[in-house]
């Protein structure tokens, strides 16, 4: 895997499986870490990746007829430069940061960014955790 071969490859599959798994349905997508695919391919290299999938989600936005995909992008924020954690964020709709506590199996959860209107991030976040496979945020 390269800088060069990635982005094509990710969206022949990408749009493989819209084509033969999604069909009608909103389509969720979590990809790799974003510090490791900068650890893979050079950070610029993932810059620039990233600003290339943003131009390719605006044009289809507006050439084709189908529900919108979300993205989730993961990014280990103490394996990352405040350089890419910023070019992140400014793609990003919503940004959320999760920060391990003192009880390991609880984490603090805020919220950073938001496209709604009236967003105003909470004092103190959330609190998150999983208890027998359920997702409980408090």
């Amino acid at each position: 895997m390269d800088s060069a071969t990635f982005l094509p490859k990710y969206l022949h599959l990408y749009r493989r499986i819209l084509e033969e798994r999604i069909h009608d349905r909103r389509p969720i997508g979590i990809d790799v870490t974003v510090d490791g695919l900068a650890f893979l391919l050079g950070e610029e290299n993932t810059i620039k990746l990233f600003q290339s999938l943003m131009a390719l989600k605006e044009r289809a936005r507006m050439e084709e007829k189908r529900k919108r995909p979300i993205n989730i992008f993961l990014l280990n924020r103490g394996r990352a430069s405040d350089r890419l954690v910023s070019w992140i964020a400014l793609y990003s709709q919503y940004v959320i940061e999760f920060c391990s506590s003192v009880d390991s199996t609880k984490e603090k959860m805020v919220i950073r960014k938001s496209p709604l209107p009236d967003f105003k991030p909470r004092e103190g976040g959330y609190r998150f955790w999983i208890e027998r496979g359920r997702v409980i945020i408090e």
